[in-house]
């Protein structure tokens, strides 16, 4: 799965290290993973970069969940 497209969150994009108390919102979200068109260096699942909702970008997909 490495290197394939990186994946859209439902997650608010904060730095770390994270505080539970504060509640943090941001209006970009999370893009976990690395892509096909990354550096290797990038092309890992623990790589972590922010994206508008609405942005368009070629190198990231999402996953489907069908939760019961």
């Amino acid at each position: 799965m490495h290197g394939n497209v990186s994946e859209w969150t439902r997650s608010d994009y904060v730095p770390y290290p994270y505080n539970e108390k504060a509640k943090v919102t941001s209006d970009h979200k999370v893009v976990r993973g690395g892509s096909y068109i990354e550096r290797p260096k990038f092309s890992t699942s623990y790589a972590r970069k922010a994206y508008y909702p609405y942005q368009r970008v070629f190198n990231v997909g999402f996953r489907v969940i069908i939760e019961d």
